[in-house]
């Protein structure tokens, strides 16, 4: 090997360590805290809609029916039910009553 081969290996390494240390500064004072403000925002973020949604499921639950839709399908089965009794009796007594 001559004096310019071993030259540009040295330098190499030399340049090799100079960039990982100042990727490790990069990293330790910018790209790392950036990325845990980022972590923490979006668990905090999705903790808060979570327990939002749950506890707008409990209210709701606790109301019961109050709704009109919920009126309108308990008079639908209702009905759906008397339709199937009757026919029920129709079939076994030939008549409806």
């Amino acid at each position: 090997m001559n004096f310019k081969t071993i030259l540009k290996v040295i330098v190499g390494i030399i340049v090799t360590i100079v960039l990982g240390a100042i990727g490790s500064g990069v990293w330790e004072r910018i790209l790392s805290p950036a990325l845990d403000w980022i972590y923490r925002f979006s668990v905090g973020l999705i903790s808060k809609v979570s327990i939002d949604y749950k506890n707008n499921i409990y209210e709701a639950a606790e109301m019961g029916f109050h709704e009109d839709f919920s009126f309108r399908l308990f008079l639908i089965t209702t009905l759906l039910l008397s339709l199937a009794l009757l026919l029920y009796v129709n079939s076994k007594f030939g008549k409806l009553p």
